[in-house]
């Protein structure tokens, strides 16, 4: 399979990628495929590498938004048919991301990585691929450092991530630039759609996309080639720190359950408020719990709360924290709120 030499050939860059994340030729793969020019080049691209048809299958999820949305999902049903390619797709009821919590985009966000979990599930794969890539890397670097969610959230995407205990995340073209894979799609002539939607800059990435890192790239033509070194780095620094981190955590458990965490509280007394702050980012990414809209207000907020022997706070993501002389008790009422990060 490394008949893919050149540098630029992005079968060989996606090849790359999977190896990269300790994807094996043999593992079942479910790619998320959209219908636009990143997903499609995925799927051409991992088609290349992949002999076997019947180890891949494509995932798509109309969400209903736009009156053009059926006509994607015919698309790529019609395209994983060409490619002989097992297409499992849903759509969305017209008003199903109304009535769910937080923003448009975090809705579907979430619907969208519920449907993934649903789709490998029913495809009994392991692995969920999908397309992002460099640019989407420094958005997601620039977003998250806007929002103030730390050093962890510097690290941006990574090229893998658990979704459940046993199905990952993979990102093959995480550290591949946007001109290659518009290349790769028109030296092939693949066709795609567009979604008009990635226009309207009422959304936060659209802005972010269309106008915030063109105006910063004016300073630096090399911004998103800077903000994925620093991810890089970042990335890095926090494996260094969670290390230390996990082991501190794993003294001062008392119980930890999906919905409920006691911890012993002197032993967090103890530390460091950076040490404190960055040892409950990691419980919370052991649980699984949203940090979406946990800012670094909120961190300090919670670090603090716990040198005090009665106190109580409500963090986003309906997670309450209390504590009493001897402990510090994390409840998440309501397991609805709980969203995916980008990471």
């Amino acid at each position: 399979m490394s008949h893919f030499s050149a540098d630029h050939d992005l079968p060989a860059r996606v090849l790359a990628g999977l190896q990269a994340a300790s994807v094996s030729p043999q593992d079942r793969l479910i790619l998320a495929v959209s219908g636009g020019l990143d997903s499609v080049a995925l799927l051409h691209a991992v088609c290349r590498i992949r002999s076997s048809r019947d180890q891949l299958a494509v995932a798509h999820l109309d969400h209903g938004l736009r009156p053009s949305s059926i006509e994607d999902r015919r698309f790529v049903e019609r395209l994983a048919s060409q490619l002989q390619v097992r297409c499992i797709a849903r759509s969305l009821a017209p008003d199903h991301l109304k009535t769910q919590p937080g923003s448009r985009e975090e809705a579907a966000r979430a619907a969208r990585y519920e449907f993934l979990q649903e789709a490998a599930a029913e495809f009994a794969c392991g692995t969920v691929v999908t397309a992002h890539h460099r640019a989407d890397q420094a958005e997601t670097v620039m977003h998250n450092l806007l929002r103030g969610t730390g050093l962890r959230g510097l690290g941006g995407l990574r090229i893998q991530r658990p979704l459940t205990e046993s199905i990952r995340l993979v990102r093959p073209l995480r550290d591949v630039s946007r001109s290659e894979i518009q290349r790769f799609v028109a030296d092939q002539g693949l066709s795609h759609c567009v979604d008009e939607s990635n226009a309207d800059t009422t959304f936060t990435r659209n802005r972010l996309r269309r106008e915030t890192l063109p105006q910063l790239q004016t300073f630096n033509p090399q911004l998103e080639q800077v903000l994925a070194s620093l991810a890089d780095q970042a990335g890095a620094a926090v494996q260094i720190m969670d290390e230390f981190a996990l082991i501190l955590l794993r003294q001062c458990l008392l119980e930890q359950q999906p919905h409920v965490v006691r911890l012993h509280r002197e032993p967090l007394c103890q530390l460091t408020d950076a040490a404190r702050r960055h040892l409950l980012s990691l419980l919370w990414s052991q649980q699984r719990w949203s940090k979406q809209k946990l800012t670094a207000d909120h961190w300090h907020e919670l670090s603090q709360l716990l040198r005090h022997s009665h106190g109580r706070l409500d963090l986003p993501g309906s997670v309450c924290a209390t504590t009493t002389a001897q402990m510090v008790r994390f409840i998440r009422a309501d397991p609805q709120a709980e969203q995916f990060d980008a990471g």
